[in-house]
Parts: structure tokens; sequence; C-alpha cells
């Protein structure tokens, strides 16, 4: 009896070789779980919302100087015109209001290319190939083409005042020459003959002006002019599309029709929110280094305890206008009550600079020319592009913003988007007057779950490229062991409201049930694990198919969250 009991007590040890060896003898089984993976995304990718696309050709035409001699290089040289007035913000209220359907539905489903129509070679020059294709996504393929062939009109009518202007000169021209031509040849019958050859040499020289004009009005007509292609009858270019504006409003947002003094930000209202806390002695430094194209500066003073309000006030700038709150409620709060304040006065672009002189106003031209162009809803500073930030940026900082802005990515959509800390922005009207504010975070994580409600929203959001600025004087509170572990969990939350928001409630995507299977396989996976090697040190026995088990739940659901992930980035690659 104590051999056998000895015997089964030998038999309780464990090997993990043993294990190890079993697992690779088995080495289908993980195969198999990758491959049924990747065949399960696929097969649920399909199952998605049915999309439909459709395209427009826009010519761009050529413009030629007025004898028709000489290239001018102007807007319709670049291709890339087609796409900034594609998706500018009125373009595609228009188009989508056409097709009657949301904007926010229209917005970043809107893509050109330019189509290269030289033989045999891929080399696209930019004045050869004047050609762009607009395709746009809808749920239907009548709006989708409705939506392409209205941004194509709205494209040719943006462009071709200059075409049109020279058609309609060379018309006065040729018939102020068919006038002279009549009178010309009745007067050369009361003539006699020195004077019908006076006559005739001015008829050969205007009958030569005529028909060299005819040849540039032809020219401009079918070379010289923007043409949308055969579009119906609706979207004509002799048409109207409800809603443009006034061709001289639109022709003066390119920059051509407006005097250069009466533009602040191509004609777009920029104001600049200043959240300030105990800031006296920055304060109006930042002030005073706000550039001459902003028109208003709101100060919101968060409830400080020093002269931060007074010393706002004594910048001496006209512009400047102080908000003060009763209670210190947060810079997210301080920030919000100046969109606020901006969207009352109807301001186009609402920037923010913190008030401790940390944002380099040089840069902020940059940072809301895309916003007033129309070409993104949110704009930011990006400090991290630059290898300057390594060097400047406190390394604890530099750590917790990077480790930050990588749950931002997740938590938010926006894959391309990085410093998520930075509160140095410029947002649209438009998009403040959508979005809820009272629902984003007022502290310190103000711009990371602004990031989210904006994901939400469909908005485009732009990185720019910006110089970090430290070591001015300012005083920083903040503490990183705190911070860090208060936003993930913020981000955390943001993560599956954006979830249930966006892809449940306003629309559905199959990747939730990706993050939901790739979660709980994991979690199911990380606590059988755990729970297994505590039972092997306690000297328990461990069986080969439990093993095998926690490897395929891992696999399955780090599998599931990648293709989650993906799916995520291929829904948001548009929003930039």
């Amino acid at each position: 009896m104590s051999a056998r009991k000895a015997d089964l007590e030998a038999e309780q040890e464990v090997d993990l070789g043993r294990y190890w060896g079993a697992i690779v003898a088995r080495w289908w089984l993980p195969l198999l779980g990758l491959v049924a993976g990747a065949l399960i995304g696929y097969l649920i990718s399909l199952g998605g919302k049915e999309v439909w696309k459709a395209s427009a050709t826009v010519y761009l035409g050529a413009s030629y100087s007025v004898v028709g001699g000489t290239l001018l290089q102007g807007p319709q040289a670049n291709p890339s015109t087609v796409g900034t007035i594609a998706r500018a913000e009125k373009s595609i209220e228009i188009a989508a209001a056409k097709a009657r359907m949301p904007a926010a539905d229209l917005r970043g489903k809107v893509s050109t290319k330019t189509i290269s129509t030289g033989a045999g070679t891929t080399t696209v020059r930019t004045t050869a190939n004047p050609l762009v294709r607009i395709t746009v996504q809808a749920s239907t393929r009548r709006r989708a083409q409705i939506a392409a062939n209205v941004l194509a009109f709205v494209v040719v009518d943006r462009l071709a005042p200059f075409a049109d202007r020279k058609i309609e000169s060379l018309k006065e021209r040729i018939a102020d020459d068919q006038n002279q031509i009549d009178a010309i040849r009745q007067g050369a019958g009361s003539s006699d003959a020195v004077g019908k050859a006076v006559l005739g040499v001015q008829l050969g020289e205007v009958l030569d002006d005529q028909l060299q004009a005819k040849q540039l009005l032809i020219q401009a007509q079918e070379v010289e002019r923007p043409d949308d292609g055969a579009q119906p009858a609706e979207f004509r270019r002799r048409g109207r599309v409800p809603g443009a504006h006034p061709r001289i409003d639109r022709s003066a947002r390119l920059g051509t029709a407006r005097p250069p003094e009466l533009v602040m930000l191509e004609g777009k209202t920029v104001a600049v929110v200043v959240p300030a806390y105990d800031e006296e002695a920055l304060v109006g430094t930042t002030i005073r280094g706000v550039p001459d194209f902003v028109d208003r500066i709101f100060v919101v003073d968060d409830a400080s305890h020093d002269g931060t309000a007074a010393a706002a006030r004594s910048a001496g700038d006209s512009r400047v206008e102080v908000l003060r709150h009763e209670h210190n409620s947060g810079v997210g709060a301080a920030i919000v009550t100046g969109y606020r304040r901006a969207v009352v006065e109807g301001i186009d672009v609402a920037c923010v600079m913190a008030g401790d002189n940390q944002m380099d106003p040089g840069d902020l031209a940059k940072i809301a020319l895309p916003v007033a162009r129309g070409e993104v809803d949110y704009a930011k500073a990006n400090r991290l592009i630059s290898g300057e930030a390594w060097r400047v940026i406190p390394r604890s900082r530099y750590l917790g913003n990077a480790i930050l802005s990588f749950l931002t990515k997740i938590a938010s959509g926006y894959w391309h988007v990085a410093d998520s800390q930075s509160g140095y922005t410029a947002a649209s009207r438009e998009m403040l007057e959508q979005l809820d504010l009272e629902r984003v975070y007022r502290g310190y994580g103000f711009p990371n779950d602004m990031l989210v409600h904006l994901n939400v929203w469909n908005a485009r959001v732009r990185d720019i490229p910006s110089r970090p600025v430290y070591g001015i004087g300012e005083r920083s509170g903040i503490k990183i062991r705190r911070v860090v572990p208060r936003i993930s969990w913020l981000l955390l939350n943001g993560f599956f409201w954006r979830m249930r928001e966006k892809y449940v409630i306003r629309d559905f995507h199959p990747l939730v049930f990706f993050y939901m299977l790739g979660f709980l396989m994991t979690l199911l996976g990380l606590g059988l694990g755990i729970a297994e090697v505590v039972l092997r040190i306690m000297g328990n026995a461990v069986s080969v198919g439990t093993v095998v088990l926690v490897a395929l739940l891992l696999i399955f659901g780090s599998q599931f969250t990648l293709f989650a992930m993906w799916f995520d980035m291929e829904s948001n690659k548009d929003l930039r």
C-alpha cells in the first residue's frame, strides 16, 4: 500500500517541459486559432453597414494670360485645391442638404484623386493633368451620387470666375469688332479710292483682331474653364445650388476679391480663450503675444487668489474681456466658459492659449488656419513631433504625456493624433455648437475627453507641429503620479461611452463585438493563467488541457482586440 501511495504522489509532480512538449505536439491548435480569428474578422466585417460609393470627375481647366500665350499659376494649377474645396465645411453642408442627409454623415467620407492623362507613364504633371475624381461614401446609392455631383458643381463654381470673366470680356471684344466691321463696310460705299484703301487696311486689322478673339474664346470655353462633366440638369454649372454663398464671397475666401487689409484670417473671425488660475505674473505677457489677426481675447479667471483679472485688464489690449468664475472649477470649465462666449458672439474660430505663456504665439496662425479654411473642425498643437521636445520637456512630464497619448488614441479613435495633453487648440464654431460641452470633463483631462466627444461627432482633427516652451517662470502643480491614473480612468470610461454612442446608438459597427470578445477572452485567459500559476506554486497539479486553454484564450483575445483596433482605425482614417 505504501508503494502504491508513493507512486500516486509521484504522479502529482509536474514536469513543465512535458507540458511544453504537449503544446508543441499540438502546434496546429494555435495556428487554427489565428486562422479562425482572421476568418471570423473578415466575415463579420462583410456583414457591417452597407456603404455606397459614387464619383464625379472635375476638369480643372488651365488659366492662360489675356493674350493666351502664358500659362498662369493659380488654384487651378494644383489638384489638391479640389480636395480643399470639396472637404470645406460649407461644401459639405451644401452637398448634404441637397442629398437630404446629415452633414455629419458626409464629413470624412469625401476623397479626391488626381487622374493621370499621360500615356504609359505614372508621372503626374500638375498643369498637364487637370482631371480630379471626387469620391463620396453614403448609406444609399442616390445620396452618394447626388453628393458627388453637388461637390463637383461647387468646386467648378469656385474655380470658374477667372475663366468666366475672360469669356465675357472676349465676347464683348468680338461684339465691338463686329460693330467696327459694320461701320467700315457702310463707310466704304461713299469713299473714294484712297479712302476705300485706308478702310480696307482698317477692316483687315479689325478682322484679324476678331479672329484672334474668337480663337481665344474657344480656348477659354473649351480648355481654360473648369467643367464638372455631364452632370444632371439640376446640377449644371449655370444652375444654382441652394445655400451657396454669393460668388463674390466665395472668391474672397480664395483670397482674390477682398483687399488684404480687410482680411483677418481667411475672412474668418478668430478669438483666443485664455484660461488662467493664479497667473498674475504671466497672463499679461501671454496677452501681449497674441497676434494681430485675433479679434477677441477672452481671459477666464478661474477664481484666482492673486490679481490675475487685474493683470489681464491692465494689459492695455482693447480686445480683452475678462470672465470670472466665482468658484474654482478646473481648466476644462474655464475653457468651456470661453467657448460659450465665443459662440454667443458668433466667432468663427475659437483658439485656446494657456495663461502661463507656455504656448508659442508664433504657432497660432498655422493652428487656426486649417479650421478657418474649413479643412478640419479641430486643430491642436503637437510638441512631441519636434526632436527638441525630449530636451526641453521635463522627463516625468514627457513620459506621462507619452503614456496618456497612447491611451487617448485607443479611447478617442484618433489614431493619428499625439501629444494629447496639449491644450493649444483651435475649434470651429459649427463643431462647438454641436458638442454637448456640459458633458466634457472639467479638469486637467479636458483635452483627452474633448477628443473622445469630437470623435462621436466625426469631427476632423489634425495635429500641427509646435515648439515646446518651458522654463519661463511658470509653476506647475500637476503631480504625474496622481494625474496619470485619474486620466487613465477617465479615458477608460470615455472609451466605453464612445463605443456605445458611436457604434451602437448612432450607428452600428461589428467592432463592438470584437472588443467585447477580445476583452472577455483576454481577462479569462489572464485570470485562469494566474490561478494555475498560484495552484502550481502551492504544489497542485496542472493539466495539459488547462494550459492549452489558457494559451488559446490569450491568443483569441489578442486577435479579437487587434481586429477591433484595426476596424476602429479604418472607420476613423478620414477624420484628419
